[in-house]
């Protein structure tokens, strides 16, 4: 595969095993632990071939925002959301996919097949 992703989650340990999940897959990882984060490295023209982000973390923006911001300097990006929240206000961008934590490393693998990255 070897696209780049932006991994954004602000458990360790959660992470740690996504991370090594991803890269096992052939992908090189960016991961961050907050949406802002992630949005100053894309505001500075890092790119990525998809955005992995939890919805729900510390900052001023959470991950829907986050999605709607990428989208708009790049709108090729696959973004996949994970969160242990419902999705009951959910604000996805077209084309996303939302996984719902707990979730196996083969639900991911498939998310990111779907979204061709």
């Amino acid at each position: 595969m070897g696209s780049r992703i932006c991994l954004v989650e602000d458990e360790p340990l959660l992470r740690v095993m996504t991370q090594e999940d991803l890269e096992d897959l052939g992908f090189e990882v960016v991961p961050v632990t907050t949406c802002d984060e992630a949005w100053r490295m894309i505001a500075s023209g890092d790119s990525f071939g998809c955005l992995v982000t939890d919805i729900r973390t510390p900052g001023a923006i959470d991950g829907w925002e986050l999605a709607r911001r990428i989208r708009t300097v790049s709108p090729q990006t696959g973004v996949i959301y994970v969160s242990g929240y419902p999705g009951t206000e959910a604000q996805p961008v077209e084309g996303s996919i939302f996984l719902s934590k707990p979730y196996l490393c083969r639900d991911l693998e498939q998310a990111l097949e779907k979204l061709g990255v």
